[in-house]
């Protein structure tokens, strides 16, 4: 996305909220600090308590504000989704909300990455 001259910094920057599915032997703090880096990342903050399974993974639920890189915001979720999924320890990233409206494929399924 280039940046817009009539538009601030606080109006291009856009909001998903997401649950991380990790392995339960990767640090939280670690993972989220993984998150900060990425390119386009603007903030990264927790929801909730993250939850650890019987099954060896660890549900974050997120929060991440990031400057779109794509003109259309479905590419941008999936480029900032993909940047994610690529942190060790990360199994899957599903989204659930995005700019505060709830986030699915057409045929009402959940949009996981």
């Amino acid at each position: 996305m280039k940046f817009d001259k009539n538009k601030s910094i606080k109006d291009m920057i856009k909001v998903a909220e997401m649950q991380v599915f990790a392995d339960n032997k990767m640090s939280v703090t670690d993972i989220m600090t993984a998150f900060r880096v990425l390119q386009g990342v603007e903030v990264v903050g927790q929801t909730d308590h993250s939850i650890r399974s019987k099954m060896g993974r660890t549900m974050i639920p997120i929060s991440i504000k990031f400057f779109p890189e794509s003109a259309s915001l479905a590419e941008a979720v999936g480029i900032i989704a993909r940047r994610m999924k690529q942190v060790p320890g990360v199994k899957i990233i599903k989204l659930t909300s995005v700019q505060e409206r709830p986030y699915q494929n057409e045929d009402g399924t959940s949009v996981v990455f």
